[in-house]
């Protein structure tokens, strides 16, 4: 009996040595596969045109240029872009939070506190089941004069149904018995809910912050929906744009200078990368809190 339970330790142990090697290689590989595109693009950014142009640039750069970083930071266009949705992202996140926070926190009481709850969250699931389409969310926006606005790309979506009930199952994790003292102590509503669930909600705000924020940062498609107007664009509408179709007419002559320096593709892969960066020094800082606030924000329904 010894020997057959250790043979069967022996085989566990193996075959779950087996499934860890397996798992670490799946995750390796698409790691590498996830790395090896911005080692390509930075590569390109800072390899001369001549070599971008011939085609024989892969993962490590030939020749040395940062004229496509200088031309960039030095663009109007580009650099006004940048503006528009650091101001975007910015004021997307904290409209977001408010609006994710005043509504999840009265729909997670009870229907005996709140006798309308149960009307609201089922109005809320109807709304994240069906969709009005979109045309007719651009006529609402065209209709309430929003196009053509700064605001055409921060309110729509303001109120994510899916965040609101994900704070909404992490409010409802938070004990009880706090609010009820907190109501002895003579606290209203409002003050426990700064004092008390605010400050235990860190980890599901700093991951529906990463969230907004990336979805605001990341949209392209809004500023080709709503704004009529090039000069509006937010970047990642901008790059589309540089992208897709290049246009060269609007450009001064000191700036066609410049871009004779450089290659397209140089070019292209230099803003690329420096949309990329402000999210990539942004999430080191809040990923300790985003998966404790996925599992919690999931655990009840």
């Amino acid at each position: 009996m010894i020997k057959k339970t250790k043979r069967n330790r022996m085989k566990s142990s193996f075959s779950e040595k087996s499934v860890d090697i397996i798992i670490y290689t799946i995750l390796g590989v698409l790691g590498v596969s996830c790395i090896l595109p911005f080692i390509h693009l930075a590569a390109l950014s800072l390899s001369t045109s001549t070599a971008v142009s011939s085609g024989s640039v892969t993962l490590i750069p030939i020749g040395w240029n940062l004229d496509p970083y200088k031309y960039a930071m030095e663009h109007p266009a580009f650099l006004r872009a940048l503006s528009i949705s650091v101001v975007r992202t910015v004021a997307g996140v904290l409209i977001s939070l408010t609006m994710l926070i005043l509504t999840a926190y009265p729909l997670s009481k009870s229907h005996e506190v709140v006798p309308l709850a149960p009307v609201f969250k089922g109005m809320m699931i109807v709304a994240m089941l069906t969709s009005g389409g979109l045309i007719p969310m651009y006529l609402v926006m065209s209709w309430i004069k929003l196009t053509n606005t700064f605001w055409a790309l921060v309110l729509p979506g303001c109120l994510s149904l899916w965040n609101c009930f994900m704070v909404m199952n992490f409010f409802r994790t938070i004990p009880s018995e706090l609010e009820e003292a907190a109501v002895v102590d003579g606290a209203n509503s409002f003050q426990i809910l700064v004092r008390i669930y605010l400050p235990l909600s860190v980890p599901i705000i700093a991951t529906m912050a990463v969230f907004v924020g990336v979805g605001h940062w990341n949209d392209w498609f809004s500023g080709m929906l709503y704004i009529a107007r090039s000069q509006n664009y937010p970047l990642q509408t901008y790059l589309q744009q540089v992208i897709t179709i290049p246009n060269f007419s609007n450009l001064t002559v000191d700036e066609m200078e410049k871009y004779a320096r450089i290659n397209n593709k140089n070019n292209q892969a230099a803003q690329i990368l420096i949309a990329t960066v402000p999210i990539l020094l942004i999430y080191p800082f809040l990923q300790r809190y985003f998966m404790t606030g996925l599992t919690l924000g999931g655990v009840k329904g």
